[in-house]
């Protein structure tokens, strides 16, 4: 069974109730990584103490985001990998006239 395959596809959908996918939140974390990389050299270029607080703070919330995002996409992939298992099962016993 493929992941194109179209009941696999709208009991994933379902489950997820239109809440992206782990793969697409791993795309998301990704860009903030690379959003707090430009955010830190921005911050170690900064000479003014007030100014490197606020890119400190915006490191703060952009860390937060990535943890956020970390622990969505654990949850998520645990229930596409749930729901990949119940939908090939339920197949396999279809198919064995159980």
């Amino acid at each position: 069974m493929s992941v194109e395959d179209p009941d696999l596809q709208i009991a994933l959908d379902q489950a997820l109730e239109g809440e992206p996918r782990a793969e697409e939140l791993g795309v998301l974390r990704e860009a903030l990584a690379q959003r707090l990389q430009t955010l830190e050299r921005l911050r170690d270029a900064e000479e003014d103490p007030h100014a490197r607080q606020e890119w400190e703070r915006q490191i703060k919330r952009v860390r937060e985001q990535m943890t956020t995002l970390h622990e969505e996409q654990i949850i998520t992939q645990f229930v596409e990998d749930s729901v990949k298992f119940i939908v090939r099962h339920h197949k396999m016993m279809k198919e064995l006239g159980l």
